[in-house]
């Protein structure tokens, strides 16, 4: 079966994030969760209706790690190998942490999310032209906060930029062409 195209709806990834819980809960666990990328755009934006994982930032990489398997076998397969995954270590800095806010509390999970402005931040950074759910999400939130100018969009790069990002950060092509779908 090719995993690499299955797509997950946001009541899709409440279930398996419910599941999640349900197992931390019966191994007297605790994990914490930042959700960004796709996932933060169907559960936060309603922007999308799907997505094919649930990228994350936490500490706790193992946990997360050994659940998504006995998840995607109890579900026989039938989501993407990295279904949840913690690609977040690349991007999250500090900064986004700081004005992140609690979206879900479930008895072991907690479900964190970043602001409008430092998904904005992610979804620059990450710059990938020729993905079109970064462009549609960038113009999505560029709209969203009412931004127009890419200069206003680099402010908002550099508050969460760390010097990590050093191929990372504000790529003004990706902003312009984001702007102009956001008020075409």
């Amino acid at each position: 079966m090719d995993t690499e195209s299955i797509q997950m709806s946001g009541e899709t990834m409440l279930k398996l994030l419910n599941t999640l819980n349900v197992m931390l809960e019966e191994n007297d666990e605790r994990l914490e969760l930042l959700i960004i990328g796709g996932a933060h755009m169907c559960l936060v934006q309603m922007s999308r209706h799907s997505s094919h994982d649930i990228d994350t930032y936490t500490k706790d990489k193992e946990l997360v790690f050994k659940y998504r398997d006995l998840i995607r076998a109890q579900v026989n397969n039938k989501i993407d190998k990295t279904w949840i995954n913690a690609v977040g270590d690349m991007f999250v800095t500090q900064e986004i942490l700081n004005d992140a806010y609690l979206l879900y509390n479930f008895s072991n999970l907690k479900i964190y999310t970043p602001t409008d402005r430092a998904m904005l931040a992610l979804k620059v950074a990450s710059g990938r032209k020729s993905n079109s759910w970064d462009l549609d999400d960038a113009a999505f939130l560029i709209k969203k906060l009412g931004l127009s100018n890419p200069a206003d969009i680099k402010l908002i790069v550099d508050c969460y930029k760390p010097g990590t990002w050093n191929k990372f950060g504000y790529h003004e092509d990706f902003c312009n062409t984001a702007v102009n779908m956001a008020y075409s």
